[in-house]
């Protein structure tokens, strides 16, 4: 039975927080088992997640009938993004790519985002088919590989400087293993509706928090997988966290309205239907934004197949931009190892890249690094990073309420626009003034 239970807490004379040493009452949560509950929606609700499904399928035709490499990777790299920005982790989307080759230079903070790339891959990867506590144990273990490997053996909360002053005090650690087992066996359960399902898989894991670290950007992992295992958006992952971010007082709203309490009249059908709406609501509008990224990488595949058509077909260079919508950000040593090259064939290469436009040397702090990253890729993630600060998904239609992100970074965006004189891109930045001008 899904309640708020009365904790009693002894005082804790070594904390440096007078509430801790004075002790008190806590208001702890103990969800519903899942197996033993209904689960079902009602007819309102239900119709959104058809909707939704509706549009994600759709979706997947369109990107069946033509794929495009770009799309998968830019929208796998922005989905983590997002996720990992609605726990407050944010940093310039080029720092980000650039996290595999310069860690140090590129920060901790960009260096935790790319491990949320790498735990997206995985739960994509090892949750195709039946669940598991440890395969959902490996997302988490890849998200935060310094941390040991299993569920939380201690009291964790969700915002506050201490016990008394959290937002949400899940369940203690010792219930971890039984609702988890709960949560796999509904996740396995045939019957249900994909969306509906996703959403409660969801709600549920972050009430029951199980690790001490990583839940959000876990869970929402784990959502992806689900999504994909049941045939929905079985190849680009939707962005429905920067829907979330974009939402986020409604999406916590929504998860503090599944924590409903039976003792004190709360209904759970209520407390379902709620949260499966916002839910389903997001996921029907990053099917929205998904079309949008799909039309921007249709004109930037386009636009490299313009820039291409003077390079020979079987040159490292053309090898390098077909790798590049994985892997858009590239080093020298990096291509003489891939390609087999040697270091002037890959100098070559490069550089032919960067004369016609599709990589640009990285400056800034990585000026030194001998770093290339492809400038068409940092505003296509840039430009679905600003999406996440409008209610709307759209600036032009609702005004950002925070901060817009700019052009910051290792490196700014170039003009690029190609001149047929000098037969290169324009290398000033986008926007400028006067008229435009090549290395050459």
């Amino acid at each position: 039975m899904a309640t708020y239970e009365r904790w009693d807490i002894a005082p804790d004379w070594q904390s440096p927080y007078t509430e801790e040493r004075r002790g008190g009452i806590v208001r702890r949560y103990r969800p519903d088992l899942l197996m033993e509950s209904s689960n079902s929606v009602s007819p309102d609700v239900l119709e959104l997640v058809h909707e939704a499904e509706l549009g994600l399928a759709r979706f997947g035709e369109r990107s069946r009938h033509r794929p495009l490499p770009l799309l998968y990777a830019a929208l796998l790299k922005s989905e983590s993004i997002a996720s990992s920005l609605i726990e407050g982790y944010r940093t310039p989307v080029a720092d980000v790519l650039l996290a595999e080759f310069e860690p140090q230079i590129a920060g901790d903070v960009a260096v935790t985002i790319s491990r949320n790339v790498k735990a997206l891959r995985s739960a994509l990867a090892t949750l195709r088919g039946e669940w598991t506590s440890e395969l959902i144990d490996g997302v988490q273990h890849t998200l935060l590989p310094g941390w040991p490997k299993g569920f939380r053996e201690v009291q964790v909360r969700i915002g506050g400087r201490s016990l008394f002053r959290a937002a949400y005090v899940p369940p203690p650690h010792t219930d971890v293993p039984m609702l988890m087992d709960d949560l796999v066996r509904y996740a396995n359960r045939g019957g249900e509706p994909t969306v509906a399902k996703a959403a409660i898989v969801h709600a549920q894991f972050e009430t029951i928090h199980p690790y001490a670290d990583g839940n959000g950007r876990t869970g929402r992992a784990i959502v992806h997988a689900l999504l994909a295992r049941g045939g929905l958006a079985p190849g680009p992952v939707m962005p429905v966290s920067t829907v979330l971010k974009a939402r986020q007082d409604e999406y916590i709203d929504a998860l503090g309205r599944y924590r409903y309490d039976q003792d004190a009249g709360g209904d759970r059908q209520e407390a379902v239907d709620w949260f499966v709406g916002v839910f389903s609501r997001a996921l029907r509008d990053s099917v929205m934004l998904a079309n949008k990224v799909y039309d921007d990488v249709e004109a930037i595949w386009a636009a490299w197949g313009e820039k291409l058509s003077g390079i020979r077909a079987d040159s490292v260079a053309h090898t390098i931009a077909a790798a590049l919508p994985d892997h858009p950000v590239v080093t020298v040593d990096a291509v003489m190892n891939d390609h087999g090259v040697t270091r002037a064939a890959a100098n070559r290469a490069v550089g032919r890249l960067v004369s016609v436009g599709i990589l640009q040397e990285a400056r800034g702090k990585y000026r030194r690094s001998a770093v290339y990253i492809a400038p068409d890729v940092v505003k296509l993630m840039t430009d679905a990073e600003r999406r996440q600060v409008s209610p709307a998904l759209d600036t032009l239609v609702a005004a950002p309420v925070v901060p817009v992100p700019g052009p910051s970074g290792p490196l700014s965006v170039l003009c690029g626009e190609w001149m047929p004189r000098a037969e290169a891109t324009c290398v000033l930045s986008r926007g400028h003034s006067g008229p435009h001008k090549s290395k050459r």
